[in-house]
């Protein structure tokens, strides 16, 4: 699966650079920045299909956010519960970041500031609070949802711990 991830990637960017070259590079330099971007897609196609699957390391369970159904209930609520000690300081982190990047803006002390592409997309499109409150709300809906995946995971526990 890595050599075609790598694959769509590089045909991703080889096509915004072709489509949407940079001002600050010739058409020779746009040329082969795409050709070597695209020649690192095909390479790690090549090389994903050259790997041994014995020799493909294989990501812990308690990472992997699609084998989290397969945990054992006890040990799924010790995940979520670690993800919701996480939330209430990543997702306000990300909002002061925002607010204080646009601040910088805003006040002059900086041309240029660099968001993440829905943030600045929020601020282009509806100003300032939008982009700085965006990241709370989506982490009140995520800690929500690992809120309700938790619970589900204790019951689970529980009925399994009543059931020995």
């Amino acid at each position: 699966m890595r050599g075609y991830g790598a694959l769509v990637v590089a045909v991703v960017l080889a096509t915004a650079l072709w489509f949407a070259p940079s001002e600050n590079m010739s058409p020779v330099v746009n040329t082969i920045a795409v050709s070597a971007i695209a020649m690192f897609g095909v390479l790690q196609v090549w090389l994903a299909r050259r790997t041994n699957p014995s020799d493909v390391a294989r990501v812990p369970e308690y990472l992997d956010p699609n084998r989290l159904d397969r945990l054992p209930p006890g040990d799924r609520a010790r995940v979520l519960r670690r993800y919701l000690l996480l939330a209430p300081v990543a997702f306000p982190l990300t909002s002061a970041m925002t607010a204080w990047e646009i601040a910088r803006l805003e006040s002059g002390a900086a041309e240029r500031v660099t968001l993440w592409a829905p943030l600045a997309f929020l601020y282009d499109q509806f100003g300032y609070w939008p982009a700085v409150l965006a990241p709370l709300v989506g982490g009140a809906i995520v800690s929500g949802m690992l809120a309700v995946r938790l619970q589900h995971a204790l019951r689970e526990a529980g009925r399994s711990r009543d059931q020995k």
